[in-house]
């Protein structure tokens, strides 16, 4: 595997993150993976495991903010998952700190199960400054962004 191009972003349900960071390490993986955790204690314990894998924290308050940037893990494998919640004075505190930043468009929630139109993908990217795009539609959020340059 370690001679692909593949990335994860993994959403671990049960209280397994030891053994999956055991088999990140196993296939050479931890640096093409991103760990989602959805309360602080929990990224705490996900960030004792590796330095390597990148890290994401639930960020919809100043508080929030506050507690993951006490986490004793490197800045630049920060990630801040946001949400519509997330005030923008809070998202411009985790550019100033260089946290890239991450949401979900969520068109199963809020547009029907399908798609945006482009000016809607890029509109979120730039209303919410993302630095990473959740989406179940890959191909059309990557022909939004192309279609511009």
């Amino acid at each position: 595997m370690e001679n692909r191009e593949i990335n994860l972003m993994l959403d671990i349900k049960t209280p397994i993150h030891a053994e999956v960071y055991s088999l990140l390490k196993q296939h050479k993986m931890e640096s093409r993976a991103l760990t989602l955790t959805f309360n602080m204690d929990l990224t705490k314990k996900v960030a004792a495991l590796s330095n390597t894998a990148m890290l994401s924290a639930l960020i919809v308050t100043e508080a929030d903010w506050q507690q993951f940037s006490k986490v004793a893990f490197p800045q630049s494998k920060k990630v801040a998952y946001i949400n519509l919640n997330t005030p923008i004075d809070v998202i411009e505190q985790l550019k100033k700190n260089h946290i890239k930043v991450m949401a979900d468009v969520s068109e199963a929630q809020n547009n029907s199960g399908r798609p945006l139109d482009a000016e809607g993908y890029r509109a979120k990217v730039k209303q919410q400054q993302l630095d990473i795009l959740i989406t179940d539609f890959p191909i059309e959020v990557h022909g939004a962004f192309i279609e511009r340059e």
